[in-house]
């Protein structure tokens, strides 16, 4: 028989229950057992159930806190990583804007062939070597001693092979002393702005970076350039 109770009030569905369950218990024998067996297992039932419904509603309360943390360390993630990657781009763009600086200026001087300049540092032995870029044949090679050794004097400036250079400001060096100065002028001021480059090459001059006027304007006074040449 199934019976529907959905017409009662509230108070009206207590009192049923309460006196069925009085009248249950006072036939005795296996109806009372079974009334009694049954109300406990509904209560069991209803506070198993709304024990459940509170955990699956803190665990879902708890994924949600995970997936919003998890969102948020992800989008932070995601901000520093952006930044990181500006500030490498900007260090970058920094770098080879001053190493073409440098080029661009002996480009202006007259050294048209392929050639590199490295910043060395030892124990306090500070020097700067400029030489042909080319690793089959003995190269040219000039050295500027900027603190000076056992062996050389501070600012002193010594060159080989000089004959085997392309061009005439280089193959001619020796015999030119405003050329020397002027070398020695521009050697100082690469030492002066030259941060962690350790060393450049001339293909600097094909990147598609815009260089410092101060550096290239430092460059190009220190050679006594007095004409302006378009920066490329």
């Amino acid at each position: 028989m199934n019976l529907n109770f959905k017409g009662l009030q509230d108070d009206q569905l207590l009192q049923l229950i309460q006196g069925a369950l009085a009248e249950a218990v006072s036939r005795g024998g296996a109806i009372a057992a079974a009334a009694r067996t049954e109300f406990v297992d509904a209560s069991e039932r209803a506070r198993i159930e709304a024990e459940a419904l509170l955990k699956a509603q803190a665990k879902a309360a708890e994924q949600e806190r995970e997936r919003i943390q998890a969102e948020a360390e992800r989008k932070a993630q995601a901000a520093i990583k952006s930044k990181q990657e500006q500030e490498y781009a900007t260090t970058q763009a920094k770098n080879w804007g001053m190493k073409k600086a440098i080029h661009l200026a002996l480009q202006e001087w007259g050294v048209q062939e392929d050639h590199k300049l490295t910043v060395w540092e030892r124990d306090g032995d500070k020097r700067i070597y400029f030489q042909e870029d080319n690793s089959r044949r003995s190269i040219w090679k000039v050295t500027y001693y900027i603190t000076g050794n056992i062996h050389h004097a501070p600012g002193e400036l010594n060159w080989e092979y000089m004959g085997r250079a392309d061009d005439e400001r280089l193959k001619n060096l020796s015999e030119n002393k405003a050329d020397q100065k002027a070398l020695i002028r521009f050697f100082e001021a690469v030492s002066d702005r030259w941060e962690s480059l350790n060393s450049s090459s001339s293909s600097a001059l094909t990147s598609k970076v815009d260089v410092f006027e101060k550096h290239i304007t430092a460059y190009r006074e220190a050679l006594s350039l007095t004409v302006e040449v378009a920066d490329v």
